[in-house]
């Protein structure tokens, strides 16, 4: 979906009011990245928004952000009279959202632009209108994982050598564990360093 509301002069107003459908029992919601939503009562997303956006007819990006009172979505433009007019904003869908499934079973949604990698779960869920389309495990280390290496003997060699460095006795033990580890992680092909099953 998307909706252009055009803004043709500096006099009308910087609010827009979009109501949305909201299902019974489900919410509109934003999270503390900004990341907008409507969640169904078990925390699944029914329908992500991207990032709110506004640009002058120069193409220049305009001030914009969205706020969330009840069912309805406000997005607020903060054009200034020297804008060049008109301007287009765009409270949209389709873009894809991810959400960050930590070891703990919590979640939380990454910023829309913000890196992959930031995500130092075991899963990493890739949304496009309130579907999942994608699920890639993770390392923890915010690397995808790969269940293959799991059992394999440079995943028991690293995870040896991990265990030797946490729990072993003596700095010198654990110095030099940490090394050996990192230079085996090193050496491995790279489809063996991620040790997950």
């Amino acid at each position: 979906m998307q909706i252009n509301t055009v803004i043709d002069n500096a006099s009308v107003p910087k609010r827009y009011e979009y109501p949305i459908d909201v299902p019974e029992g489900a919410s509109l919601t934003q999270d503390a990245n900004g990341t907008l939503a409507v969640v169904a009562a078990d925390g699944s997303p029914l329908r992500v928004f991207g990032e709110a956006w506004a640009k002058d007819a120069n193409g220049d990006a305009v001030p914009t952000h969205y706020e969330v009172h009840g069912n309805t979505l406000t997005q607020v433009v903060d054009f200034t009279d020297v804008a060049a007019f008109p301007v287009v904003a765009d409270p949209s869908t389709g873009q894809y959202s991810y959400n960050c499934i930590l070891q703990n079973g919590n979640n939380y949604w990454l910023a829309p632009g913000a890196l992959l990698g930031t995500c130092k779960g075991s899963y990493l869920k890739k949304y496009i209108n309130g579907v999942v389309v994608q699920s890639v495990p993770l390392t923890g280390y915010g690397k995808p994982g790969n269940p293959a290496a799991f059992g394999t003997v440079a995943c028991l060699y690293a995870v040896g050598w991990a265990t030797l460095s946490i729990y072993g006795p003596g700095k010198i033990v654990k110095f030099a564990s940490g090394i050996f580890g990192y230079v085996a992680s090193q050496l491995v092909p790279a489809n063996l360093t991620a040790c997950r099953g």
